[in-house]
Order: structure tokens, then sequence, then C-alpha cells
């Protein structure tokens, strides 16, 4: 009888251990993909910042000197309208 419930112990151990390396396994691949995530984030909010770095370089023309809403060129100010 202790020959039979130290062999079961001994198994469900087995199987704890065997659980445990996959878990870690798991763990493993979650941090490399975590780590990949950072990277991929950090080169996104590198180019927001340079994307928002531009759009501050580029003139903002007010909507009242646009022309037509499918041509989209500034309206000729120095010239005069009838």
């Amino acid at each position: 009888m202790f020959t039979e419930k130290f062999q079961r112990q001994t198994q469900q151990i087995s199987d704890y251990e065997y659980e445990i390396s996959l878990l870690r396994k798991q763990i493993e691949a979650l941090e490399t993909e975590h780590e990949k995530d950072k990277k991929k984030i950090s080169d996104l909010e590198e180019l927001l910042a340079k994307a928002r770095e531009v759009n501050t370089r580029i003139p903002v023309v007010p909507a009242c000197l646009w022309t037509g809403s499918q041509t989209l060129r500034p309206q000729d100010t120095s010239a005069p309208q009838n």
C-alpha cells in the first residue's frame, strides 16, 4: 500500500513538473511577444511624433480661402472678385 501511494505521488509530482515546464514555456513565449509589442509601440510612437512634427510645419490655409470642395486649391486673394 505504501509503495502504491508513493508511486501515485511520484507520478503526480512528475505531472506537476511537466505542467510547470509547459507554463514556463508559455510565459517565455508571452514575454517574447510582449517585448516585440513594446518595440512596435515604440516605433509607432516615434512615427507619430515625426508625423506631428511634419504636421506643425505645414501651413494652414483657412477654409474660407479654398474654392470648391473638389478642386482643393486656395483662392487667389490678390485678384478682385465680382
